[in-house]
């Protein structure tokens, strides 16, 4: 029963657990945190890992090539380097969330992280969404970002900034309007920052002599082509449950042609019929 007073006919969403109050928030606002989702320890052993993923990165392509375009301090598809990025995803809290945002047909879109050095302007300062390029809006999400914290985000280290409601905005608001209604949003290593994809945002300019990590897991509809082929580079040795294969697309393949698509259909129907 509603608590809140009010007359006239009109419908009410009802809150009933966690999941539902974050897919609420964001859903209105573009953005919610969750708390203490991840303890120091895991966080402490990812943010390492980070480390040593980005090392490899840069080692491959180097650091000239990767500042020429952009890509200095990002760390890409995690989901290549170790399942412990995968179980991220996995977390009862997080599952919940996702399938009460984009329901239980959904993928991930990318997996990358940022490592923001005391002082230096990085790339993702800029304001911008994480379904770049497009300015329609929907009445559902149709990806949603699970930023997770792995050191402190506050007004020294930088923390993210977003422009609440602009999920539902066509368009970028001026810059006056941006100054007066942008939001900072101060986090604790081991929460959850989760927000619709098309929400307006930017990393906070890092004044701090330590450095800041944030591991970014964008999940989708599955009609929406991801970043990378998690199917195909996942290594072989990683132990796969079927939410993983659902996440790495594998439930959601292509069909090559008219014969392998009625073939799949043919084999869900005589499943299901089981």
């Amino acid at each position: 029963m509603m608590s809140t007073e009010s007359y006239g006919n009109f419908s009410y969403n009802h809150v009933n657990s966690e999941a539902e109050a974050v897919a609420e928030e964001v859903r209105i606002n573009g953005w919610s945190k969750v708390v203490k989702v991840f303890d120091q320890s895991f966080v402490s052993k990812v943010g390492n890992l980070l480390e040593d993923i980005y090392q490899q990165q840069e080692k491959l392509f180097g650091r000239d090539v990767l500042e020429d375009i952009d890509e200095v301090d990002q760390v890409r598809c995690l989901t290549r380097f170790d399942s412990i990025f995968l179980g991220i995803l996995r977390h009862k809290r997080l599952k919940s969330i996702t399938e009460e945002l984009l329901g239980t047909a959904h993928i991930l879109m990318l997996q990358n992280a940022v490592i923001s050095k005391g002082g230096i302007r990085h790339h993702q300062s800029s304001w911008h969404r994480d379904i770049p390029y497009q300015n329609f809006i929907s009445s559902e999400p149709l990806a949603i970002n699970m930023l997770l914290v792995l050191d402190q985000f506050d007004e020294k280290t930088g923390a993210t900034e977003l422009l609440p409601y602009s999920h539902k905005l066509s368009q970028l608001p001026s810059d006056k309007f941006i100054e007066k209604h942008k939001i900072a949003i101060n986090a604790q290593a081991g929460d959850v920052l989760v927000f619709d994809s098309m929400i307006y945002h930017r990393a906070g300019l890092n004044r701090s002599k330590n450095t800041r990590k944030g591991l970014n897991s964008q999940l989708c509809k599955p009609f929406i082509r991801p970043q990378y082929q998690h199917d195909i580079v996942v290594p072989s040795e990683f132990i796969l449950d079927e939410y993983d294969r659902q996440l790495l697309g594998q439930t959601f393949p292509i069909a090559m042609d008219e014969s392998e698509f009625r073939e799949r259909r043919i084999f869900r129907k005589q499943k299901n019929e089981k």
